[in-house]
């Protein structure tokens, strides 16, 4: 049964109480009652939050996690219906209003968008894709696993212990995280600038190796010899083996 236009008023009251906290007089409601509806919200939006974010949870003291999750949850209005999307914005939030934070834990970002990612491609829609898995390495049509994404990093946070990261460390990183079509199982490989533009290359259509190298050095001017070519090839040998590359273009 849709609301009617008297009770629409009344939904806002109590949305903005439950985020703000600032009491309002809200027809119908009692005051104890909706309190421990608020406190019952912020609880599923924090446990949600550890849960998204068990490495940041770990890494923040316990007063800035609250008071992050607090800011977040009393200001933020969240823009998805779907809760799995929430911890998303709140990395957005952290990202846009907690500058304090990101002076203190430079990599701030960078382990949030780490922790992130998992969940975003094990969420990932599951996509038919039409390949085959006889073909050559050498010359074959490269067919890239949809649910598989690239991120930059400038910290080292999928590879090294939290409280061991300093501005040291800064640089530039790239990760895969894919998640296997066979097992479901997300798994991350960190990867060179060169692999990384490659699968750039690949998430528009498939291409051959040579033909991967090809629209890599019209972009660079880098060498690639043999040698490097057979490590290339060799690298995405692995990938098949991994379910990164899940096989060949059928072009029959």
């Amino acid at each position: 049964m849709a609301y009617t236009d008297s009770t629409q008023p009344y939904q806002r009251m109590l949305a903005n109480y439950t985020r703000t906290g600032i009491e309002e007089r809200i027809p119908g409601t009692k005051q104890e009652g909706i309190q421990r509806y608020r406190t019952m919200i912020y609880n599923v939006v924090n446990d949600s939050l550890i849960t998204a974010y068990p490495l940041t949870k770990g890494l923040l003291t316990e007063e800035e996690w609250n008071d992050s999750v607090q800011h977040f949850f009393s200001s933020h209005a969240c823009q998805s219906p779907f809760l799995w999307r929430m911890p998303f914005e709140f990395l957005e939030f952290v990202k846009m209003n907690e500058l304090t934070l990101q002076n203190k834990y430079p990599f701030l970002n960078d382990l949030l968008l780490y922790e992130w990612v998992e969940i975003e491609v094990f969420m990932m829609e599951d996509i038919d894709v039409t390949y085959t898995s006889k073909g050559k390495i050498e010359n074959g049509l490269l067919m890239l696993n949809p649910a598989c994404v690239v991120q930059y990093f400038q910290y080292p946070v999928y590879d090294k212990q939290i409280q061991g990261i300093s501005k040291k460390d800064k640089g530039h990183y790239f990760l895969l995280t894919h998640r296997n079509p066979l097992t479901g199982r997300v798994s991350f490989l960190e990867i060179a600038p060169m692999f990384a533009r490659m699968f750039e290359f690949l998430s528009d259509e498939a291409y051959t190796i040579d033909q991967l190298i090809d629209q890599f050095l019209n972009e660079t001017s880098i060498t690639i010899d043999l040698n490097k070519k057979i490590e290339i090839m060799d690298f995405f040998k692995a990938c098949i083996d991994k379910q990164i590359i899940l096989g060949y273009k059928i072009t029959n």
